[in-house]
């Protein structure tokens, strides 16, 4: 999102407070986006596991197939380790 088009939208953060939902968020070692990006969303989200993944980038499930669908796997499993 662009950040005039950022400015013309609510923020989605107090909505998201609400959700109870699990939340997987995995962030590659070598993502190219910030490492705050992905601890905000696990901050806001009140029910979330956050894992890192090593020698990965933006596109996990390119960059470590078998580490991502362990993981997904595990989550989906209610296995929150």
């Amino acid at each position: 999102m662009l950040g005039i088009a950022a400015a013309r939208v609510a923020d989605p953060r107090p909505a998201l407070r609400r959700v109870t939902a699990p939340v997987l968020v995995l962030r590659g070692s070598c993502d190219y986006l910030a490492p705050e990006v992905a601890r905000e969303y696990a901050d806001v989200l009140p029910n979330t596991v956050l894992r890192p993944i090593d020698g990965a980038g933006h596109d996990i499930g390119h960059d470590r197939p078998d580490r991502y669908r362990e993981l997904l796997t595990a989550f989906l499993r209610g296995e929150r380790r």
